[in-house]
């Protein structure tokens, strides 16, 4: 992968393959017409945020509850590592999350006037360079996380409690059959996983069913961490993707 210049800086970065062509990769999300994104370390934080409010909440500190789900968990994911990672997830929403008392606590809190102020640098301006498209948060959060953030982002939908990123593909292909041109952001395997049953469409026998595009964006925690399989890889701060997609003459 090479940084893109003069759009990368340290603080903000983009990567292309070696062999990849700025002004179709351009070009491609201009036309995209659905993008399906991930929201946990992909545009914003708030599943971390939520955790720590709980555990650090003086009225859960001594949750013998939460602490045996702490071992439990723990246990799980240093045998299972990843793989445990969803079943971990929706255990702490269940447990902890949708009790009558956080779910009041989070809908006073996660208000858009608040829910803006907690993007990652530049993703809104990147949804706003493109207007045209459908967009869709694919997301574990519940639906008081989800909602505001979809708000906030002038999203059209949000998918809430998706533990089957795969399958949320088929549920928005079936609704949106005309959409052809996907673009996926997100920051795991799960959005590669996504992109993927996107790629497969792309050589589906039923002409109804295929699509015409699938444009990977992998949000990358550092830049050693980017994902090769993406077309594109990104940093946190999105400063240069926005202004790239913007201002970049096809």
């Amino acid at each position: 992968m090479k940084l893109i210049t003069p759009h990368s800086s340290r603080k903000s970065w983009i990567a292309i393959a070696d062999d990849a062509d700025e002004s179709g990769l351009v070009k491609r999300i201009k036309q995209a017409d659905i993008i399906l994104s991930d929201l946990d370390q992909t545009d914003a934080f708030p599943a971390k945020e939520l955790v720590l409010n709980f555990v650090m909440d003086g009225r859960n500190l001594f949750n013998r509850h939460l602490w045996h789900w702490f071992g439990t968990v723990g246990y799980l994911l240093y045998v299972e590592g990843k793989r445990a990672f969803n079943d971990a997830t929706l255990s702490f929403t269940n447990s902890f999350i949708k009790t009558p008392r956080e779910l009041t606590r989070i809908k006073k809190k996660y208000q858009q006037s608040y829910v803006t102020t907690t993007f990652y640098p530049g993703v809104l301006d990147f949804y706003k360079a493109l207007p045209q498209a459908l967009k869709i948060y694919v997301t574990r959060n519940i639906e008081e996380i989800a909602k505001p953030y979809a708000e906030a982002a002038n999203f059209n939908y949000a998918l809430q409690e998706q533990y089957d990123k795969k399958n949320a593909v088929d549920i928005v292909r079936k609704q949106f059959p005309e959409r052809k041109r996907f673009i996926i952001r997100g920051d795991s395997s799960s959005e590669e996983i996504m992109a993927t049953r996107c790629r497969e469409l792309l050589i589906e026998e039923d002409l109804t069913k295929r699509i015409d595009d699938t444009l990977y964006i992998n949000v990358a925690g550092s830049y050693r961490a980017q994902n090769p399989r993406a077309d594109i890889n990104v940093s946190i701060n999105q400063t240069a993707l926005a202004e790239w997609v913007r201002d970049f003459t096809i």
